[in-house]
């Protein structure tokens, strides 16, 4: 399975073999920027450029929390490798630390000098790379 975004907010989940849509998740109001899978493949992660994230339940696509806190264009999403972090950047030149349970932020990192397009965690979770 992979998902996709688009430029009016919606992801769509398709079939890897046969390219068949088998999940449509909308809730965004403009542009998707980033998808990831959690690392147990049960929830996806999506940013946009209506400032806000959203954790999506699969297979339902049910939108379980809508994360709040960046202040411009969420550029990129990552789990950490035990599924109970997720990492975000943005436009607003940081970077945020969320609780998946709680669906709260509980760090935010500042000194970029311009867009965060990118974020990754280590394969241990120890250390945190944005770009």
């Amino acid at each position: 399975m992979f998902a996709t975004g688009d430029s009016n907010g919606v992801i769509r989940l398709w079939e890897a073999t046969g390219r068949r849509e088998i999940l449509t998740c909308k809730g965004h109001t403009s542009w998707v920027r980033s998808v990831t899978f959690s690392p147990d493949g049960k929830t996806l992660a999506s940013s946009s450029a209506d400032e806000t994230i959203r954790l999506w339940n699969i297979p339902s696509g049910e939108c379980f929390h809508t994360l709040q806190g960046h202040t411009n264009w969420v550029r990129s999403v990552a789990f950490s490798p035990d599924g109970q972090t997720l990492a975000s950047g943005g436009n607003d030149q940081t970077v945020r630390l969320w609780n998946i349970p709680s669906g709260k932020c509980f760090h935010t990192f500042q000194g970029h000098t311009n867009w965060v397009r990118s974020v990754a965690f280590s394969s241990d979770g120890q250390t945190l790379a944005s770009g």
